[in-house]
């Protein structure tokens, strides 16, 4: 593959994920009721995740056609460590030809035991 073939997917590459990244923030501004934005590159080399506005959380949007689960964690815990409130982390991967509400929630299972238990003791 050519050097102008490479830099014309990778471009492609980078819109297909800035507009993922629009779409989510879209999207749980919606259902959480309150502002969600794109970091960009707010932060530099100290990237808290894709995502500001939903605290205690990294959130880390995926739009990549090869899933890799355990990277993307790496890259999870890595922001979470970024992030002096961060309490849980999750990679939200989109779902090829699905709405966005149907994508991938993906975090580790102490995250998600931890944030499920939160909601069992405030439930009752």
């Amino acid at each position: 593959m050519s050097d102008p073939d490479i830099k014309k997917r990778n471009r492609k590459s980078k819109i297909a994920g800035y507009r993922w990244e629009s779409d989510l923030a879209k999207y749980l501004s919606s259902v959480f009721r309150r502002v969600v934005e794109r970091n960009g590159t707010r932060y530099g080399g100290k990237d808290r995740g894709d995502l500001s506005g939903v605290p205690y959380l990294v959130i880390e949007a995926k739009n990549e056609a090869r899933i890799d689960l355990s990277g993307y964690m790496r890259e999870v815990a890595a922001e979470m460590a970024n992030h002096p409130d961060a309490r849980f982390g999750v990679a939200v991967v989109k779902a090829r030809g699905k709405p966005t509400g149907r994508a991938y929630a993906v975090m580790e299972l102490d995250w998600f035991c931890e944030l499920y238990a939160e909601y069992l003791a405030s439930a009752s």
